[in-house]
């Protein structure tokens, strides 16, 4: 029994984090949402103030491949914009919140599985040394 919960609890671990990780990894920033302030505070490779100024002025974007079309955008800089950016508000949102709760959860019921189990040896070492103190007093 402690083995396969122990186990399962390493298995909440693990797959709570990638859920995590997987989240963040997916949530992407509307362009068209993106102020001159947030270009110059962002670092993105390969995206300098001439292109984020362009971009600026192309907006309002109406799909992330239309970027292509903006003059002096090269297919590098497009495959950057496309990894980092959206047109749309809820793009990826739902992805990202229902990944992100389930795998803190997730996280969270594993801790609290191996925790259990190594409270649960703890208690029954302490309970076997003090069965062994008993019979040797007798």
């Amino acid at each position: 029994m402690k083995n396969k919960t122990l186990k399962f609890g390493i298995l909440c671990l693990i797959i709570g984090c990638c859920l995590t990780i997987y989240a963040g990894a997916n949530a992407k920033i509307n362009i068209n949402q993106m102020t001159a302030a947030d270009w110059q505070s962002c670092s993105i490779k390969g995206i300098g103030t001439q292109t984020e100024s362009k971009l600026l002025a192309a907006e309002p974007v109406s799909n992330i491949e239309s970027v292509s079309a903006i003059s002096e955008i090269g297919a590098k800089k497009v495959t950057a914009i496309e990894r980092h950016f959206t047109t749309l508000d809820t793009c990826r949102y739902e992805i990202f919140i229902a990944a992100l709760i389930i795998g803190i959860n997730l996280i969270v019921i594993g801790a609290l599985m191996i925790i259990f189990i190594l409270v649960r040896q703890v208690l029954a070492a302490r309970e076997f040394k003090r069965s062994i103190k008993n019979l040797s007093e007798k």
